[in-house]
């Protein structure tokens, strides 16, 4: 299984995280921005979608599992457990609902900042002195 950027650092961020028994999206978020050194996205979320794949990749890899569960505000509380519990019918469709109208990191908020910075060519202003051609005529 491949992860893409955003997963990659969520499944970081959740070994990372892994000794809480309980923990919110939004610590995993901040988590993910102190490490990308992401200065804007202050209150940006993290897509279910995402969050489920890098979970399924750290239960391959080391068998931790994961638990998931949306308060009233639709916020995801994470939790590391004995046997997974992924969210269901209609409470699922009610966290997919509220990621179109939130903010969430995407995989470019991810690259921009582990890339290098590409350095910018110069152009050098060479003047002309459209005189000094002339200056044996007189």
């Amino acid at each position: 299984m491949t992860l893409t950027p955003l997963q990659n650092e969520i499944q970081l961020a959740l070994t990372k995280l892994g000794d809480r028994s309980r923990f919110s999206e939004a610590i995993l978020a901040k988590t993910i921005r102190e490490k990308c050194k992401i200065e804007g996205k202050k209150k940006a979320g993290i897509t279910l979608t995402d969050l489920e794949k890098a979970a399924a990749f750290l239960e391959e890899t080391t068998g931790a599992q994961y638990s998931f569960m949306l308060n009233s505000a639709n916020d995801l509380l994470i939790e590391k457990t004995e046997n997974k519990r992924l969210l269901e019918g209609e409470v699922r469709q009610r966290r997919l609902k509220s990621e179109k109208a939130m903010s969430v990191f995407t995989n470019s908020d991810v690259t921009e900042k582990t890339k290098m910075p590409k350095p910018q060519a110069r152009t050098v202003r060479k003047s002309i002195n459209i005189y000094s051609d002339f200056e044996d005529l007189e």
